[in-house]
């Protein structure tokens, strides 16, 4: 079924390119947007607020390490600043509208913000229902899809599960989607710039050859991780949300070096507050990576 669903994903991409994506994401997200914060409001009463231990012990690793692995993705990795960046370029050479800087920031904090509080929210809720309860997250993708949903009708009631349920599934396959446009379409849009010598201008990658290409090679590692990768899913989700923490520090680098560099106009450049606090966060990042790999292997 999966290695089904994501051909289906690569097919209708295929026809409908990033108009198709654009659309669907925006009606099926917001479909799940509210649900969410209704469930919160309603499990903040059952949550056992306890403030005794703000810092996590770092000799812990089992806790330092699920702490990295919640950094990795919560609210989105690293790596989305870069695909919106791609997105924007995509609808502006779509539509043939070009954003304003105000605009193309606007869209950007509307999206990060909104991952930013759900992840709260669902944070909130795990607190509320497992942990209170002792309930450990399941092994399987199944299952533990299984334990989401019941977050929903334990605060909801029995009504809420169907509706979750639905929404749940349209906002996974957006999430496949974008997945399978975002990652193809930033290793074929690189590709292209190293074959033009690093000139930006003349790089179209909508409906290539080459994103074509990359698609087809993303389909069948990922089909080979689901078929062959994926007997313990909490692992599997540890070892992708770590290694995203991980790599973390190159990706804020390179995002910093670039928006600071003599190809973007210097009206749209961070201003010299962000630029420290960019700098800072980069290295936070870098001393918490070190952390991690010395507790973990020394």
């Amino acid at each position: 079924v999966a290695v089904g669903l994501i051909a289906l994903g690569i097919i209708m991409l295929g026809i409908g390119g990033y108009n198709f994506l654009d659309r669907m994401t925006k009606v099926f997200v917001l479909i799940l947007t509210v649900t969410p914060l209704s469930a919160t409001v309603i499990s903040l009463p059952g949550i056992e607020w306890d403030f005794t231990q703000v810092i996590f012990p770092i000799a812990d690793i089992q806790t330092f390490g699920f702490v990295i692995a919640l950094m990795g993705f919560m609210p989105s990795a690293l790596d989305q600043s870069v695909l919106q960046s791609l997105w924007s370029v995509a609808k502006q050479r779509t539509t043939g509208i070009t954003p304003s800087m105000s605009h193309a920031i606007a869209d950007f904090n509307v999206g990060y913000l909104t991952s930013a509080v759900l992840a709260i929210c669902f944070l909130l809720m795990g607190a509320s229902v497992m942990h209170t309860t002792g309930e450990m997250p399941a092994v399987s993708a199944a299952a533990f899809a299984e334990q989401v949903i019941a977050l929903f009708t334990t605060n909801l009631g029995n009504w809420a599960g169907t509706i979750v349920g639905i929404s749940a599934l349209f906002v996974m396959f957006t999430t496949l989607m974008t997945v399978l446009d975002g990652f193809p379409r930033l290793l074929a849009t690189g590709v292209s710039v190293l074959r033009s010598s690093g000139s930006t201008s003349s790089v179209k990658v909508e409906k290539s050859m080459l994103l074509y290409a990359s698609m087809g090679l993303l389909a069948v590692g990922a089909a080979f991780t689901l078929l062959y990768l994926m007997s313990n899913f909490q692992k599997f989700i540890d070892f992708v949300t770590i290694t995203a923490f991980i790599v973390g520090p190159i990706t804020a680098l390179l995002n910093h070096l670039a928006i600071t560099s003599a190809r973007v106009p210097i009206e749209h450049q961070p201003t010299r507050f962000f630029r420290v606090w960019s700098a800072l966060g980069i290295v936070v990042l870098t001393s918490l990576a070190a952390l991690f790999l010395y507790a973990r292997f020394a």
